[in-house]
């Protein structure tokens, strides 16, 4: 008996491949093309010419008169594109340019032109021709003649040891040996002339000082010359003969010449008098006095003078106080020294360079007072009606009618004395009268040494 397997083979595979993957390509290419094109060319050429000529000229005439020209334009053109939907055509920069130039060009050339020629004149260059030839004259013809005669054959040994004992080791012995029997005769038949003010000393009849000269003035009598010689910075005595007064720097030769009237200025202080006291060496000359108070104008009128001794009617000047020593009759004292003083003219000479200003002036008197109220001025040139102030004495160089002279502004100098350490520099200089201004020109110098041709510059006193 036979069986039937037919049931088996019955499962179908249709249902598998039924999803569809069309719907996902359909919305993606259709919006972008299509907006793009269309805004673009619309806006753009009408705002451009509408909006250009009407807002401006509105805004603009109202604020602009006010304010001035600078702030009107920043605080216009930002307000105004903001409710305007086109940007673009409001910021442009016509209303900037404008107020740009005018400003820049006027305040340019005004200062420039100003200070140019100022600074110009130099000493150097002007100080070729003639026109001094008014102080040398006067001073020159009138003493020189009559005074050199006379003083060789009259005053015989008398006037001349008065300058010799400019060598120093001579003049030591005479206050201590020999002042009492020479000296006397001297004093009496030249202290008798009537006194003049209280700013001189007793005039010296028929007496000449020579050299020195630094001015001269027109008075009717010797005793009107005292207040001429006071006013002149540069004056430590004067000789007056004919209507004229010769002013002088310094005590020159003493000569005997007829007519002729002296007197020496007295200094503004000198120190007390000290009696019975002498003081040993460091003479440099003498002069034939009454009384030790006259004395006192002698030194200062002398240069380098800083003591003198009084004894029997000689008055023995000094460049330093030696050694102290107990003398019966003797009278010492000192000058105070100044705190500026003008130093010795040198004619037909120009201090080179080291300007620091110039000024108005006719006279070496005018441009010492001029020279002590400049700080920074140490000396200075005269030359054509101007005073040309300057730092220091420098080089020098020979010109016809140009006058110059230093001016001190340091203390006394003591001689034989030696400021130990301190030194900030030293400089070289044939002059210890130059040391001065170099110390002055020097960042905290406050003293110095001078020896062996060179100014030794210290920051304080060893």
């Amino acid at each position: 008996p036979a069986s039937t397997p037919a049931p088996t083979p019955a499962p179908t595979p249709e249902p598998t491949p039924v999803p569809t993957p069309q719907p996902t390509p359909a919305p993606t290419p259709e919006p972008t093309p299509a907006p793009t094109p269309i805004p673009t060319p619309e806006p753009t050429p009408d705002p451009t010419p509408a909006p250009t000529p009407a807002p401006t000229p509105e805004p603009t005439p109202a604020p602009t008169p006010v304010p001035s020209p600078a702030p009107t334009p920043a605080l216009t053109l930002l307000p105004t594109p903001v409710p305007t939907p086109e940007p673009t055509p409001a910021p442009t920069p016509l209303p900037t340019p404008k107020p740009t130039p005018s400003p820049t060009t006027r305040p340019t050339p005004q200062p420039t032109p100003q200070p140019t020629p100022k600074s110009t004149p130099f000493t150097t260059s002007r100080p070729t021709p003639k026109p001094t030839p008014k102080p040398t004259p006067k001073p020159t013809p009138k003493p020189t003649p009559s005074s050199t005669p006379k003083a060789t054959a009259k005053p015989t040994p008398k006037p001349t040891p008065a300058p010799t004992p400019k060598s120093t080791p001579k003049p030591t012995p005479k206050p201590t040996l020999r002042p009492t029997p020479s000296p006397t005769p001297k004093p009496t038949p030249k202290s008798t002339p009537a006194p003049t003010s209280g700013l001189c000393t007793a005039i010296e009849e028929n007496t000449d000082y020579d050299g020195d000269d630094i001015d001269s003035t027109q008075q009717i009598s010797a005793e009107l010359c005292c207040a001429d010689c006071k006013a002149s910075p540069n004056c430590k005595l004067f000789v007056w003969f004919d209507g004229t007064c010769y002013l002088k720097s310094s005590v020159g030769t003493k000569s005997a010449a007829s007519g002729r009237r002296a007197s020496v200025l007295k200094p503004s202080s000198c120190a007390s008098l000290t009696n019975n006291v002498d003081y040993f060496g460091n003479d440099i000359g003498e002069t034939s006095r009454a009384s030790a108070t006259e004395c006192c104008a002698d030194c200062s009128a002398t240069p380098d003078c800083k003591v003198f001794v009084w004894l029997d009617g000689t008055c023995y000047l000094k460049s330093a106080k030696g050694s102290q020593s107990s003398k019966p009759g003797a009278v010492a004292g000192s000058v105070a020294a100044a705190a500026q003083s003008c130093g010795a003219v040198e004619s037909n000479t120009d201090y080179a360079g080291e300007d620091v200003s110039s000024v108005d002036g006719s006279s070496p008197a005018e441009c010492c007072k001029a020279c002590q109220d400049e700080p920074k001025c140490n000396a200075y040139s005269l030359f054509d009606g101007t005073c040309y102030l300057k730092a220091a004495r420098a080089s020098t160089s020979t010109h016809s009618g140009v006058t110059s002279a230093r001016v001190n502004k340091c203390g006394s100098v003591e001689v034989g004395v030696d400021y130990a350490g301190n030194d900030l520099t030293s400089v070289a200089s044939t002059s210890i009268d130059d040391c001065c201004a170099h110390c002055r020109n020097t960042n905290g110098c406050k003293a110095f040494t001078y020896a062996w041709g060179f100014c030794y510059l210290k920051s304080a006193k060893g």
